[in-house]
């Protein structure tokens, strides 16, 4: 049994504070990166218009973009862009810088599985459950849009991109009416509406 002189208190007073702090601060860290919505339209958006790239789990290191790259579609599109390309936003760091944004799954062209699948792993480690369950409703969209689009890559990674418009031939989009247009935008706002709703359920039953 430990003696409970001023010396022992001390320590044991110290080990509380500090698994205490330890505790607030992984709760912090955690609150901290939300859910991105304009990222989560997006992923949507792409996945609608074709722009995926359905590469293997681990490919994710190789495709990702680059320091040079990231730096680059910055300067030609901005941050508000740039934001877009990530599940995540932190808090801790201000409006306006790259660090602003966490999660990326995509390499400002298309919508990559890989980047997917690495978001859903890594939100998982860290407790994001509302990105981890956003991840894995995309990575179910993208089976559900595209049933007979996911195709095994080989191993000399054979990339499978997925086209917006197959098998609509060579009709002319002038022809297209307006209604119709307006049918859809407003079906695929309802779509991701229920989506979104879905997310939030799904993560606070996983808390």
């Amino acid at each position: 049994m430990i003696p409970l002189n001023k010396t022992n208190l001390g320590l044991i007073a110290a080990s509380i504070w500090l698994c205490t702090f330890s505790s607030q601060f992984l709760a912090q860290e955690t609150q901290s990166i939300t859910l991105n919505r304009a990222a989560l339209l997006n992923a949507y958006e792409l996945i609608s218009e074709g722009r995926v790239i359905l590469d293997k789990k681990g490919a994710w290191q190789q495709d990702k973009p680059s320091a040079a790259q990231k730096n680059e579609f910055v300067r030609l599109r901005g941050f508000e862009e740039y934001g877009k390309w990530h599940l995540g936003i932190d808090g801790r760091h201000k409006l306006g810088s790259k660090a602003h944004y966490k999660f990326p799954f995509g390499d400002f062209k298309a919508l990559h599985r890989c980047g997917l699948l690495a978001v859903k792993a890594r939100a998982h480690r860290y407790g994001y459950a509302d990105i981890e369950a956003t991840a894995d409703e995309l990575l179910a969209e993208l089976k559900l849009t595209r049933p007979g689009a996911e195709k095994r890559v080989d191993q000399s990674r054979q990339v499978v991109a997925v086209t917006a418009f197959e098998g609509n031939g060579d009709r002319d989009v002038h022809f297209a009416q307006p209604l119709a247009e307006c049918r859809k935008v407003f079906a695929f706002e309802s779509h991701l509406q229920q989506r979104i709703a879905r997310i939030g359920v799904e993560a606070r039953g996983n808390k």
